[in-house]
């Protein structure tokens, strides 16, 4: 794109009160008729010379912004846009300053491939940026018109040189600084309004790019850091201060529960389970009379549980009772006549009858059944059998006594690993909610029971002091203490073995 030719001092000072680039006056001159009135040329000329610079604003933004996107790197981007707006808008040099850790650095300056290192021109520069930037506002200074300013280090840089202007401008992203641009030009013509317009138009289009191509090629360290600052800057921000104290909190709390230590209690379902039980059996073959006493019940020893039907016996007795009778009478009258080998005889028929009667008192002694120790009918609920029929040896009923109980603690497969004989623990029962027993473990079974969708382990456990007022079958929750661990742990270590075993059984 060919630069637009510089207009004369004289073309130029008689365009300045409309703002119009001196380079469009030949079109002035070339509106033609002299039908058409003076002032209509005029307001013609100004509408074409709008619309000229407008169009010529938008080709040099658009230029430089192609030129920018052609380099991958930030720095060769830089120096082809300072090249790229020194051609357009026919400057002497355009530099770029851009802040490195919070440091403004020359980085790009036109016609040059590299930037030498602190020489006193580049320290100049530097410090001619500094000024626009502290000031936040786009500077132009003009060694012709230079007596009252207070632009000290513009001042410097235009030293020595008549005609020489300088024009910088900071190139602002989100409120924070990121590069500044400086333009120096030879001309006796000051930069016009709609020029300075320009630039600060092309400044504001490149500050996000510059930007984010920072960002890009920011090394990894940098990033960490950078984003660590700016987590923290939001962090201290007045914005959402309930929300901010409640994390804190929150992050507080955790701490806290990473550091306190608590004792680690593995929950088990419990049952009391007598430490003996008596099996009662029938004594006979026979048929259930009547039940005195049932499952639940207390009983003394000695005391009835049941009676079996002596009918069929007592029938039995009486008949072998009329045998002995007759049979004792047979022998008084053999005795009589002398007849010895029938008193033989009839002496073993008495000794006969004699033991069917003692047979059948024993089992008309025994159908009556009783308790042989004193405890709690723990199972055998006969009410609803009353005249069935039962066989010699079977079981009836059983019959706890009540020198003591046991604990059978059903312990989940994750959890029997931290379990060893010795520990202790509290069993809370549901029929004695507010009272607390205290157990020790005493045996662990090694092989593990399916129960409830889950493999569990039975552990043994004593009572420490037994209750009076305990029964057999009682069931509740134990908690058995193994050691003490952080609260945030004893909270969490479920979910993440659950987690870790998940992960092993997707990944391997």
């Amino acid at each position: 794109m060919s630069p637009l030719p510089q207009p004369d001092m004289a073309s130029a000072r008689r365009l300045a009160a409309t703002g119009v680039d001196a380079r469009l006056k030949p079109a002035a001159n070339d509106a033609g008729g002299g039908s058409v009135p003076a002032s209509s040329r005029h307001r013609r000329l100004i509408v074409e010379s709008k619309t000229a610079l407008f169009a010529r604003r938008q080709t040099v933004v658009l230029q430089v912004l192609a030129d920018f996107s052609s380099e991958r790197q930030l720095d060769r981007a830089l120096v082809a846009t300072a090249n790229t707006i020194k051609s357009q808008l026919q400057c002497t040099r355009v530099s770029f300053g851009l802040y490195v850790n919070r440091r403004l650095e020359i980085v790009a300056v036109s016609q040059q491939a590299t930037v030498e290192g602190r020489t006193g021109e580049i320290e100049l520069l530097r410090a001619t940026m500094l000024e626009s930037s502290d000031r936040d506002q786009l500077l132009s200074f003009s060694a012709s018109h230079s007596g009252d300013s207070d632009l000290q280090a513009h001042r410097l840089l235009a030293a020595g040189r008549q005609d020489r202007q300088v024009v910088t401008v900071p190139l602002c992203h989100e409120e924070h600084g990121v590069a500044v641009l400086c333009l120096e030009r030879d001309s006796p013509i000051d930069i016009a309004p709609l020029t300075l317009q320009l630039i600060a138009h092309v400044a504001k289009v490149l500050a996000p790019l510059v930007a984010l191509r920072q960002a890009a090629e920011r090394s990894l360290p940098r990033h960490a850091g950078e984003s660590v600052m700016k987590a923290v800057g939001v962090s201290v921000a007045p914005r959402y201060m309930k929300l901010k104290l409640g994390a804190v909190l929150a992050v507080c709390a955790l701490l806290a529960a990473a550091m306190i230590e608590a004792p680690y209690r593995v929950k088990a379902s419990a049952e009391l389970v007598p430490l003996e039980r008596r099996v009662i059996s029938a004594p006979r073959d026979g048929y259930i009379q009547s039940v005195d006493s049932g499952a639940g019940d207390r009983v003394s020893s000695g005391d009835s549980l049941m009676q079996l039907d002596t009918g069929e016996l007592l029938v039995e007795q009486s008949r072998w009772q009329s045998e002995l009778a007759s049979t004792a009478t047979q022998l008084r009258s053999a005795m009589a006549s002398g007849d010895r080998r029938k008193m033989a005889m009839l002496k073993a028929d008495a000794d006969k009858s004699r033991a069917q009667l003692e047979l059948l008192d024993s089992k008309l002694l025994r159908s009556s059944v009783r308790a042989p120790v004193s405890g709690v009918i723990v199972s055998g609920d006969l009410s609803q059998m009353v005249g069935a029929p039962v066989k010699r040896g079977e079981t009836l009923m059983e019959l706890a006594p009540p020198d003591g109980y046991e604990v059978h603690l059903m312990v989940d497969e994750k959890d029997i690993s931290s379990i060893s004989v010795g520990d202790h623990g509290r069993l809370s029962l549901k029929a004695l909610p507010g009272d607390a027993i205290d157990f020790t473990i005493t045996a662990i079974h090694p092989v593990g029971l399916p129960e409830k969708g889950s493999n569990r382990f039975r552990v043994e456990a004593s009572l420490i002091q037994p209750d009076a007022n305990l029964l057999p079958g009682q069931t509740g929750i134990g908690k058995i203490e193994t050691g003490s661990a952080s609260l945030l742990w004893n909270w969490t270590h479920e979910f993440s073995d659950w987690f870790r075993h998940k992960r092993w059984e997707w990944f391997g």
